[in-house]
C-alpha cells in the first residue's frame, strides 16, 4: 500500500485508530509526500498506526514530509 496526499484524521478504533495492518506475509506500507496521520485514537493500542505480523512501514517523502501527531491511546493499562 502506498499513500500520498492523504489525510487520516479523527478516527477511532480499539487498535490502530488511524491505520491498522496485520499481515500474514511481508507487506510494505509506504507513506509518501503530504501524508498526515493526526487526531486519531485507539482504546487499546496504536492511536495513530498499528502494524503487526509482516507489515513494514516506510516514510519516503521528497517535497512535503509525512506528519504523524496528536494520536492517542485512551487506555494506558496495558
Amino acid at each position: 500500500m502506498t499513500l500520498a496526499g492523504t489525510q487520516i484524521a479523527g478516527n477511532h478504533a480499539s487498535t490502530g485508530g488511524g491505520i491498522y495492518v496485520n499481515a500474514d506475509r511481508p507487506t510494505d506500507i509506504t507513506l509518501g509526500d503530504s501524508v498526515f496521520v493526526a487526531g486519531n485514537d485507539a482504546s487499546q493500542d496504536g492511536g495513530g498506526i498499528t502494524l503487526a505480523g509482516g507489515a513494514k512501514l516506510s516514510a519516503l517523502s521528497t517535497t512535503a514530509p509525512t506528519q504523524i501527531f496528536l494520536n492517542k491511546v485512551l487506555n494506558d493499562g496495558g
